[in-house]
């Protein structure tokens, strides 16, 4: 990688659990499952060792370490049997006249009589910056840069999707070009090139994934950039994610790795990322640095997106927005709904039956009805309080409603006049154009069913009762008497069910 500078609806339910099982579109076939769980940390390993090693001088395009790093990338397409895709029947796509940048290229040939004409590229930058220079290192300079993970990574990753492919026997519907771009660091030459001198026509390429630096999963976390440009690509990621990792969706895009031509040429891309480090672009992004285990499974993830995208009847279009949204757009659009006051205004301890008033708040409907510290209530509204139920029972309440207290033995009923509206649920959400039918809270109620129930600000809601959300207007129609509802939902690339069960209407 180089170096380079709604509307809100509201709606209320008791949530009752929130479930880790990962829910998924449609299972691989089971080639294609073969395919992905015969990617190995060896082979990884293997060819990280060899591209990153100090033999190769840092793989400056059109130096000697850079024509190694061609040869041995040349030497393992040849013994995993892949066709080139170059210029004159060769592997290489030669540029840059006396400069000697060499992009490598190769094919799979899709098995679909129609779909095979259309291309998913998929690729990843071979050259590094040498010994580094003031325009190309942050230090020291003179001494070689390995660029284990920028990007021995994304190749040792390409070479072990291939080898994956080929020996599963998966045949895509779509041909798959592989592509080690040359020249990334300096300015994204090589994909340059290629848009520009394309060995298939641009109209024909579909999708574009760019993998730049996958092997420092840190945290479980790593970003995927690129959801942007085609509509419903997050769900479509996500609902593929089925190795436990935690995914910010970034909506920049800008010129630093190979994605970006194709981007201007509006063909739409997703890049695998697992972030910048203390290492990058310093002679000490070494093999030794890289987290195998991790670059294993966003390997696994990053094929099964691969032969989705391969196989699937269509895929979605350019979407021309993406290019004037970015993080601060996000962060707008996800933006935090100011907090609400407090219905009540009573803090509670568990009590046998009901709960105690441990605290009330002073100028609050509870304060102003004559409840007190001590106080025991055993009903809302009606029904009967526990622990669990009590906050979001008092959401859920009309107003003025009665509640049942004891004190000194005693059992009283007192009217109290609630603050705000009822909430069945407790949460708001926008819609978003570019991922149709999802619902993206922006606010969750502390102590409302939602917030009891796990629901976090930031989730988005997919489906309802196994059925896909479609219009807000929808959503909040399909919620509103059911007795017990399931909400598909996705935070940070996976995907949760929640299991919802409103309590009992309350009249006024």
């Amino acid at each position: 990688m180089i170096i380079a500078n709604g509307r809100i609806r509201i709606a209320l339910v008791v949530v009752s659990t929130l479930t880790a099982t990962p829910l998924y579109a449609q299972a691989p076939v089971p080639v294609v499952q073969n395919a992905i769980n015969s990617i190995a940390q060896n082979n990884l390993q293997q060819h990280i060792n060899v591209l990153a090693s100090d033999s190769l001088e840092g793989r400056e395009a059109g130096s000697r370490g850079g024509r190694a790093a061609a040869n041995y990338i040349v030497e393992q397409l040849r013994k995993i049997g892949m066709a080139p895709a170059g210029v004159n029947g060769e592997f290489f796509q030669p540029f840059g006249g006396a400069a000697d940048y060499r992009n490598i290229l190769t094919v799979i040939p899709g098995s679909d009589p129609v779909l095979r004409n259309e291309y998913v590229v998929i690729g990843g930058h071979y050259d590094h910056v040498g010994y580094g220079n003031a325009t190309n290192s942050f230090g020291p300079f003179g001494q070689i840069h390995n660029g284990a993970d920028d990007n021995g990574s994304g190749c040792a990753t390409l070479l072990e999707l291939m080898r994956a492919i080929k020996t599963a026997g998966y045949q895509p519907r779509r041909s798959i070009l592989f592509a080690f771009w040359d020249g990334e660091e300096k300015n994204l030459l090589g994909s340059k090139h290629f848009v520009t001198a394309p060995v298939v026509p641009l109209q024909q390429i579909k999708m574009v994934l760019n993998v730049d630096m996958v092997g420092r999963l840190t945290d479980e976390r790593m970003e995927i950039l690129g959801t942007r440009t085609a509509v419903g690509l997050r769900r479509f990621v996500s609902r593929r994610n089925d190795q436990k990792i935690n995914i910010d969706f970034n909506w920049d895009i800008v010129g630093d790795s190979d994605h970006y031509p194709f981007v201007q040429r509006q063909i739409p891309f997703v890049m695998p990322f697992t972030d910048k480090h203390p290492d990058y672009h310093r002679p000490s992004d070494d093999p030794d640095k890289i987290n195998f285990d991790g670059m294993q499974r966003v390997g696994r993830l990053v094929l099964r997106l691969l032969a989705s995208f391969a196989d699937m009847a269509a895929i979605p279009t350019y979407r021309a927005r993406c290019r004037v949204e970015s993080e601060g757009t996000r962060r707008g659009f996800e933006r935090i709904l100011p907090p609400v006051a407090p219905r009540l205004g009573v803090q509670t301890d568990p009590a046998d039956a009901g709960v105690i008033v441990r605290t009330v708040v002073p100028n609050t409907p509870a304060a102003n009805a004559g409840i007190r510290q001590g106080d025991q209530i055993v009903q809302v509204a009606g029904l009967p309080v526990t622990t669990e139920t009590f906050r979001p029972i008092v959401q859920a309440a009309p107003t003025p409603t009665n509640i049942q207290i004891v004190r000194n033995g005693q059992t009283n009923t007192v009217e109290v006049r609630l603050d705000g509206t009822p909430r069945r649920i407790g949460i708001a959400w926008r819609t978003d154009a570019a991922e149709p039918g999802t619902m993206t809270l922006t606010r969750v109620i502390p102590g409302s069913s939602a917030g009891v129930g796990g629901l976090e600000v930031g989730d988005r809601i997919y489906a309802l009762n196994g059925e896909p959300t479609t219009t807000d207007e929808k959503f909040m129609a399909d919620i509103k008497d059911q007795t017990e509802l399931r909400f598909d939902v996705e935070r940070k690339g996976r995907l949760r069910s929640v299991v919802v069960k409103p309590p009992p209407q309350m009249a006024p």
